[in-house]
């Protein structure tokens, strides 16, 4: 009787295991989530919003996201200018792009001073088909 419901603990371990692991179309699923880096190359202060969010302050933020879905997205930087903590400063938008994240590819975004921007996409090293 303990060697059938050993047996039987098993056999629910591994169906549960194997379930997590498949992603609805017979393929097994890995760390599949793009990264997004945001590089912001500036003596001043920005934020950094992505479809509205904001994602962080500061000056040089280098930022990485996961939680980005496939598809069209925009990035908004938006330079800080006035003292700290006085109504936040004033905010003008230094620069703005749209992107498409595919699944399986992580994105390099570098803005640098004058608002141009450079995007880069490389196949990610935890995708797996």
């Amino acid at each position: 009787m303990k060697t059938l419901s050993l047996i039987i603990a098993v056999f629910f371990t591994v169906s549960s295991v194997s379930a997590q692991n498949n992603n609805g179309n017979g393929r097994r699923h890995y760390n599949n989530q793009s990264i997004v880096t945001v590089n912001v190359n500036s003596n001043t202060r920005n934020e950094i919003r992505i479809d509205g969010q904001d994602y962080g302050r500061g000056t040089n933020n280098v930022i990485s996201i996961t939680d980005l879905q496939p598809g069209q997205h925009t990035l908004q930087v938006i330079e800080r200018r006035g003292i700290k903590g006085v109504l936040n400063g004033r905010g003008n938008t230094n620069a703005t792009t749209t992107f498409n994240v595919r699944e399986g590819y992580d994105m390099q975004i570098t803005v640098n001073a004058n608002g141009r921007t450079r995007i880069r996409e490389t196949r990610s090293r935890n995708y797996r088909r």
